[in-house]
C-alpha cells in the first residue's frame, strides 16, 4: 500500500503539488482499547 502511494505521488505531473499525506491502518486501535486474555 505504501509503495503504491509513493508510485502514485511520484507519477503526477510537475504542476501537481502534494504537500501532505496521512496513511493510517483501518484496524488501528486507540489508546483505551486493550485486549486482555
Amino acid at each position: 500500500d505504501i509503495a503504491d502511494t509513493v508510485v502514485y505521488v511520484t507519477s503526477q505531473p510537475r504542476r501537481v503539488q502534494i504537500t501532505d499525506m496521512t496513511i493510517m491502518a483501518n484496524q488501528q486501535a486507540t489508546g483505551f482499547m486493550v485486549h486482555k486474555k
